[in-house]
């Protein structure tokens, strides 16, 4: 109710950036699962800011156990709606502005809640 599908647009958008941005500069290991990153979009990004609201409601000591095969703790939802270690990456790389266009502090233009960006504002002042 928060979000448009044009907000989860710019989540894919601003994630996929950052995503680029890390795997480019990074010395990555040859198993690194950032090595397999594909873009994401926004049917994605809905399921992956589902599931966290979702992990609100179903608790668990730590996040890999949302996706553990052992029948008594079992949460199947979980990995039938995304592998675990794509939520994983999600999760890593999850942006909401353009570093590139951040103000550093003591300059002008600086905004302390830049990385928040512009859906922060959007939900705040609707």
């Amino acid at each position: 109710l928060f979000l448009c599908d044009n907000d989860f647009e710019f989540l894919a958008q601003q994630t996929n950036k950052y995503a680029q941005q890390f795997i480019s500069s990074a010395h990555l290991k040859p198993h690194s699962r950032f090595n397999k990153w594909q873009e994401t979009n926004s049917t994605e990004m809905k399921k992956f800011i589902s599931l966290i609201l979702l992990m609100g409601l179903v608790h668990q000591l730590d996040i890999k156990e949302y996706w553990t095969t052992d029948p008594v703790t079992a949460t199947p939802f979980f990995p039938s709606a995304m592998p675990r270690d794509r939520f994983l990456s999600l999760m890593t790389f999850l942006h909401l502005n353009d570093n590139s266009q951040d103000v550093p502090r003591g300059q002008d233009g600086y905004d302390p809640l830049f990385k928040l960006g512009p859906l922060y504002h959007k939900i705040l002042y609707r």
